[in-house]
C-alpha cells in the first residue's frame, strides 16, 4: 500500500509573513489529512507506517517510513528558507 504524502506550503496565512508547513498523508480509509511534522515523535513501519506524536496520538498512514521521512526533512530545510517575496 503506498500513498502520496506532500509538502503543502501555504504563504502568509497567518499572522503577517508566517508561512505555514504541513504535511499531507493518507490513513488507511482513505482519508486524506494533514500533520504538523513538529510534532511527530516516531514514524515506524510495523509493517504499516505508524506516526506517533507528542501528545501520544498514533496513526496509521499508507506512505511508507521513508517517504514519510524525507517530508519532515523537506519541511524543516523549508522552515528555514526565507519566503518568496524576499
Amino acid at each position: 500500500m503506498a500513498g502520496s504524502a506532500t509538502l503543502l506550503v501555504s504563504p502568509g496565512i497567518i499572522e503577517g509573513d508566517y508561512r505555514v508547513y504541513m504535511i499531507e498523508v493518507t490513513k488507511l480509509n482513505g482519508e486524506k489529512i494533514d500533520i504538523n511534522s513538529d510534532l511527530v515523535e516516531i514514524i515506524e513501519e510495523t509493517p504499516d507506517t505508524v506516526l506517533t506524536f507528542s501528545s501520544g496520538k498514533k496513526i496509521i498512514v499508507k506512505e511508507s517510513r521513508q517517504e514519510v521521512r524525507n517530508l519532515v526533512i523537506l519541511y524543516k530545510q523549508a522552515c528555514y528558507m526565507p519566503p518568496h517575496n524576499e
